[in-house]
């Protein structure tokens, strides 16, 4: 209902609610993560309160979750102590998703502070966490946004081999979109090696990706980079 702008259905259901139970801290922490777009200080309070609120419930799998929603979101603070704390419940409750996740979340903020060795054994063990339990969608993800992040920071070369490998993985797993989300990720990469024919193979593949789970931001990105590619001029290709 928030989400749709029906804010006096929302307030309904959410005074409906049984006051700390677990729908009303899940309920708050929802708010809050769609709420961080516009207005960081309510979403902050609204966090507070679906962690204090799971805290009343008992939940520790809902107290770690909402630290790491809150932390994960891009415009919020970095805490590596929190995010240790997320990753200590989820050992301590065997919700082992969670760990793999916050394992992931822990690398990054590392790395941002320049704790190099540190972010690639939390990677590596959230990696290693995935592969033990046979979870192949994790293992992508966990590539997927490392790639992404590599990008971000215009680390390409540490960007394009993360893609490669999440590539591989998700197209195993059966992650159609994820699998798009890295060929054009690849295109990108190819484009800034000026090699617009290697890029549009990449996009061609994409596009066949999304043929059975449509996806319009990602079909978009193609349609923007194809146009791109065609006015790309490039250096000899190898074939």
């Amino acid at each position: 209902s928030v989400r749709a702008g029906e804010m006096e259905e929302a307030a309904a259901r959410y005074a409906s609610l049984e006051k700390d139970s677990q729908i009303r801290c899940a309920a708050l922490m929802a708010h809050g993560a769609f709420t961080l777009l516009t207005q960081t200080f309510a979403e902050r309070r609204l966090f507070a309160d679906s962690q204090t609120c799971f805290e009343v419930a008992g939940d520790l799998d809902g107290v770690a979750q909402s630290i790491y929603e809150f932390r994960s979101q891009p415009r919020a603070e970095s805490s590596v102590d929190e995010v240790r704390r997320v990753l200590t419940i989820a050992q301590s409750t065997g919700n082992v998703e969670q760990e793999i996740l916050a394992g992931e979340l822990l690398s990054r903020l590392l790395l941002e502070i320049g704790e190099d060795d540190d972010a690639y054994t939390a990677f590596s063990r959230s990696m290693q966490i995935a592969d033990r339990n046979g979870l192949k969608f994790m293992t992508a993800r966990l590539l997927n946004e490392r790639a992404q992040y590599y990008y971000d920071q215009g680390d390409f070369m540490h960007a394009d081999n993360a893609n490669g490998t999440a590539l591989m993985v998700s197209r195993s797993a059966g992650m159609p979109r994820t699998t798009a989300n890295c060929a054009i990720r690849g295109a990108r990469l190819l484009l800034r090696m000026g090699l617009p024919i290697k890029a549009r193979e990449n996009l061609a593949y994409a596009r066949d990706q999304l043929r059975q789970f449509p996806n319009p931001a990602l079909s978009a990105q193609i349609t923007e980079l194809e146009d791109l590619a065609k006015h790309t001029r490039g250096r000899p290709e190898p074939r």
